[in-house]
């Protein structure tokens, strides 16, 4: 992702100031040998370990790998699924084989062009979600991608969009014919921060690394029409 990207410069930075506490550990004589070299291994394993499981979640355990498996399985063929998010942050477009995915009110059957998934580029945008808050969407399944729930209500959410914000928010608090029938949640789930409004942290510090929130491992619910 374009903004996680920037970490990358200060990794040797990072790397510096690591070999430098292991040299300072290694040295110090007041340490037991022992101990020393148990430290050195534990990092070694350590770092080892949870690489691996970072690369696990690329390889298999992404929550779009369950909810593609998950479509495949148990939404009848044909079906129309209407996403307000590009189709790579809550499943594999594999699923536009077998499904009419709707985007902002555009059926991709029959669309001719390369951007499809272009919020500024579908027209009628506005007049789709207009006629949705007023009489709701007449689509199967709704997909949505959120990590934070709470900023649904934030006032700002969506305004690029206008009218998405009240959708969503209506969609969530059981005001449309839809149910929320499935929930695809990272192991290592984000977690808002109660005292500092906008911070999000992962569950665990220490282990099932997250790579990248939303990027990789979204939150992902999964709406079905009642009627």
């Amino acid at each position: 992702a374009p903004a996680q990207k920037y970490i990358i410069g200060i990794i040797p930075l990072l790397i510096l100031f690591a070999g430098r506490a292991m040299f300072e550990i290694f040295e110090e004589k007041k340490i037991s040998i022992y101990f020393r070299r148990a430290i050195f291994f534990l990092i070694l394993i350590y770092s080892f370990a949870y690489t691996f499981k970072g690369d696990l979640v690329f390889a298999r355990e992404d929550t779009r790998y369950e909810s593609t498996d998950w479509i495949l399985k148990n939404v009848p063929k044909g079906s129309k699924i209407e996403l307000f998010d590009q189709i790579h942050y809550v499943c594999s477009d594999e699923v536009m084989n077998y499904y009419e995915i709707i985007y902002l009110g555009r059926s991709e059957r029959g669309f001719k062009g390369k951007h499809f998934f272009k919020w500024n580029k579908v027209e009628g945008r506005e007049e789709h979600l207009q006629f949705i808050n007023l009489y709701d969407s007449s689509s199967d399944y709704i997909l949505i991608d959120v990590d934070d729930i709470n900023k649904i209500y934030s006032p700002n959410y969506m305004n690029h969009i206008p009218g998405l914000g009240k959708y969503l928010k209506d969609l969530f608090e059981h005001k449309k014919n839809f149910r929320l029938v499935k929930v695809f949640q990272p192991e290592n789930r984000p977690i808002a921060s109660r005292r500092i409004k906008g911070v999000i942290y992962p569950s665990s510090l220490w282990w099932d690394p997250m790579p990248v929130s939303k990027e990789v491992s979204p939150t992902i619910y999964v709406f079905k029409n009642i009627h």
